[in-house]
């Protein structure tokens, strides 16, 4: 086990240094963008968003913890556009007065990430974890602030393929944004980024205890 220990270790200075270096470097004055005009382009220039006038139907996935699969870890939902929101009604209300189950296929260009770690999981059964969204939404749609989340494993190939399954269709640069993220203030950032860069370091130098004389 104590193998493992240091590589674990590495993994989550690497984090801290890199969150420290997002939030130093990377993340300026929150900037505002129309779910109709936001794409992966703008959400890498600018890391600190809030996207607008959004909308979410009632389906979602769920990852859940590696190392615990019955903890809840995030919780990804799209957010589409008003449009797409008529058609997601529309459909719906054929498909209980008709019985029947339309396959749908909703663009998502916007994914949410939510923290689950503390959600109460009951909602995870009963379909109900972002009703509060849901409900609120109107006809003006919704606001959701965060950090966006950039890269190729922005979102695991598993929560892809469960989106598809449930009708979304996200590009493969699909914007994902972390929902209520807030950057850390200057000080706290640069005592990540030193603090981490740091501890990897001193990490990479164990591995060498020949060269200590």
């Amino acid at each position: 086990m104590i193998i493992f220990v240091r590589p674990a270790i590495a993994i989550g200075l690497f984090v801290l240094a890199y969150s420290g270096y997002t939030d130093v470097f990377q993340v300026d004055e929150l900037k505002r963008f129309d779910i109709d005009s936001i794409n992966h382009e703008l959400s890498v220039q600018n890391r600190f968003i809030q996207v607008d006038k959004g909308f979410v139907t009632n389906k979602y996935a769920v990852e859940m913890n590696s190392f615990n699969k019955s903890l809840p870890l995030y919780l990804y939902y799209p957010l589409i556009s008003a449009k797409d929101y008529q058609i997601f009604l529309a459909t719906k209300v054929t498909d209980e007065l008709m019985q029947t189950k339309t396959k749908l296929e909703i663009p998502a260009h916007v994914i949410i990430r939510r923290d689950a770690t503390d959600m109460n999981r009951s909602c995870i059964q009963n379909n109900s974890c972002i009703a509060d969204l849901y409900e609120q939404q109107a006809d003006s749609g919704i606001s959701v602030k965060g950090l966006t989340i950039t890269g190729e494993y922005a979102v695991a190939p598993s929560i892809r393929i469960e989106l598809k399954e449930m009708g979304y269709i996200l590009p493969e640069k699909v914007v994902v944004l972390e929902e209520n993220y807030e950057p850390s203030a200057s000080w706290t950032a640069w005592l990540k980024l030193i603090g981490g860069v740091i501890g990897l370091l001193l990490i990479i130098d164990s591995y060498f205890p020949g060269k200590r004389r």
